[in-house]
């Protein structure tokens, strides 16, 4: 009877192993799509209604609102694995997703600019690119 036990323990133990590598990858891509909806969703609310978008350097960027003279200053920039963001008035930043493997900033023309996020959990990688020009 013992020796039909370890049979069976040992079947169900290659059974679940097949189940548990899909269950990893499932959790990989949920946490890799998760995070860069936390980055392009932070984004896509600070670029609705602004007057001017620049890269300060190839993965930082700032963000002008307001009127000119008195606008608020926004930054995102790429630290690690970590996205930020920073209200410039005030200094507070907030970290606002992790895996980050990609944030680039292009200026295309003066008045456009094309910004890449990418997040990489394990062997899954989520890209987002996303156009701002001036209205």
């Amino acid at each position: 009877m013992a020796t039909l036990m370890t049979l069976v323990t040992a079947i169900s133990a290659q059974f679940w192993r097949y189940f548990s590598v899909q269950l990893t990858d499932v959790s990989q891509r949920s946490t890799a799509a998760q995070e860069l909806q936390f980055a392009v969703e932070s984004l896509r609310a600070d670029l609705g209604m602004v007057r001017q978008v620049t890269a300060v350097t190839q993965t930082r960027m700032r963000i002008y609102t307001g009127p000119a003279g008195n606008e608020e200053e926004i930054d995102y920039w790429l630290e690690g694995k970590r996205l930020f963001r920073q209200d410039v008035a005030t200094g507070q930043s907030v970290p606002l997703a992790g895996n980050v493997s990609e944030f680039q900033v292009q200026n295309i023309t003066p008045t456009s600019v094309r910004i890449v996020t990418a997040v990489t959990r394990g062997s899954v990688v989520r890209r987002a690119t996303m156009i701002w020009s001036a209205p």
